[in-house]
């Protein structure tokens, strides 16, 4: 289909996108584990090792602040050529 009949092709980006995500207990048990899914995930990212490690700060701060005797947090990366998106999602009771 010809760009002028389809002005909407002329927007649209074709990018590869890695995606990992994993669930831990809300505990302070799981910074440990969390940080070492941080360090695994983001090892071949564009990210420098100064980023990497205050994501794996921020992410465990989120955990420390959803802590309690049940309930998750959801880690979620989406790593692409120059850059990286992170989630933190709570979950659970």
């Amino acid at each position: 289909m010809d760009s002028a009949e389809n002005p909407i092709a002329d927007n649209i980006e074709v990018v590869p996108v890695v995606v990992v995500s994993q669930t831990f207990p809300a505990r302070p048990s799981s910074i440990p584990e969390i940080r070492d899914f941080v360090r695994r995930c983001l090892a071949q990212s564009p990210l420098s090792e100064e980023d990497t490690r205050e994501v794996g700060q921020t992410v465990s701060q989120a955990l420390l602040e959803a802590a309690g005797p049940s309930g998750a947090i959801s880690v979620s990366f989406r790593i692409f050529p120059d850059h990286v998106e992170v989630d933190v999602l709570r979950s659970g009771a």
